[in-house]
């Protein structure tokens, strides 16, 4: 079985960071991880990073806003994801088809897609360990304020 398993469920390495903003939801919700802002019921909205982005390159007066370099538009959630990956092959984090398996990318050609079944748990669990180590290390050199975003209404 290959890392995205028949029933969509992904084996997803977790770092200590991550496990520590898991162990912080707890209570919060038996099902949810991280539960609407607007009636527990359900999850929080897709639409909520990229709420929270929009709010914060609104916030930076007198600041550059958080853009693209290549296309000069503002940053979106799965900027991120680009981020991570153009990360781990430049530095050679891992294989690149680990990479992929990590982002639950599927092969694009159908030959390779069947016989491709390998799940890279091993590498995976490393990569998501430098990852973490990296973000932590880019986020101590910078301006970042730590700050409790537990989930909050947001006003439209």
């Amino acid at each position: 079985m290959n890392a995205k398993e028949k029933d969509g469920a992904q084996t997803v390495y977790l770092s200590d960071a991550a496990q520590r903003v898991l162990a912080g939801q707890k209570g919060m919700n038996e099902r949810i991880v991280f539960p609407s802002t607007v009636g527990r019921d359900g999850p929080m909205n897709h639409e909520i990073f990229r709420l929270l982005l929009d709010r914060m390159n609104d916030g930076r007066e007198g600041l550059d806003r958080w853009t693209d370099p290549e296309s000069g538009r503002d940053a979106v959630p799965h900027g991120f994801r680009s981020s991570f990956s153009c990360w781990a092959n430049e530095i050679g984090a891992a294989r690149p088809d680990a990479i992929e398996a990590a982002l639950a990318h599927q092969e694009a050609g159908a030959v390779r897609r069947a016989y491709m079944r390998a799940a890279f748990l091993a590498e995976r669990g490393a990569l998501m360990t430098a990852w973490s180590a990296y973000v932590d290390r880019e986020a101590a050199r910078s301006n970042v304020i730590a700050r409790d975003f537990r989930p909050q209404p947001i006003a439209a």
